[in-house]
């Protein structure tokens, strides 16, 4: 389940956004710090892009 939501979001990186927050707060019990830097990081990187989405202006 976890990695099918990981595979999901790393294949769609604009899929429904319960997708989305279902892969960010998942709880990592057993990882690293640098992995949990790498994943926070990319929730960082996530979030901006979806807010940059939201307010494109043409």
């Amino acid at each position: 389940m976890i990695q099918e939501l990981k595979n999901d979001v790393k294949e769609k990186p604009y899929a429904a956004k319960e997708t989305r927050k279902a892969a960010v707060t998942i709880p990592h019990i057993t990882e690293s710090n640098s992995s949990r830097r790498l994943r926070e990081k990319n929730n960082r990187i996530a979030a901006y892009a979806r807010k940059k989405d939201r307010h494109v202006n043409f």
